[in-house]
């Protein structure tokens, strides 16, 4: 396995999948470079690892917040129970579903 070639291949994989490229798409353009398949499995492998800890370093924020806001949203209900008002309607509605639709997003994104 050569260092220098699979840096080259590397950074041409990361360019093909800034540019929106699938990973079958960049497998096979990194095959048709000549690289060997050591070398190609060794590329998709880092590839894949960059994608997705980019992934989960966008979509975890996303689940602890709405995890937050849904907590907060079960707290404020409970303590406004006795009084049934707009608060009351906020926390129960506004927040735990604002909560909920968030760590869905962060799950959307974490999962791809």
């Amino acid at each position: 396995m050569n260092t220098a070639t699979t840096e080259i291949g590397l950074t041409s994989a990361q360019s093909w999948l800034a540019e929106g490229k699938s990973f079958d798409e960049i497998q096979s353009m990194l095959n048709a470079t000549g690289l060997s398949a050591e070398d190609v499995d060794s590329v998709m492998k880092q590839v894949k690892d960059q994608r997705y800890e980019a992934q989960r370093r966008r979509g975890l924020p996303l689940i602890g917040i709405g995890a937050m806001l849904c907590v907060l949203g079960c707290v404020v209900t409970i303590l406004t129970s006795d009084t049934g008002g707009t608060g009351f309607h906020f926390a129960l509605y506004g927040m735990t579903g604002v909560g909920a639709t968030t760590i869905m997003g962060g799950l959307a994104i974490v999962l791809g």
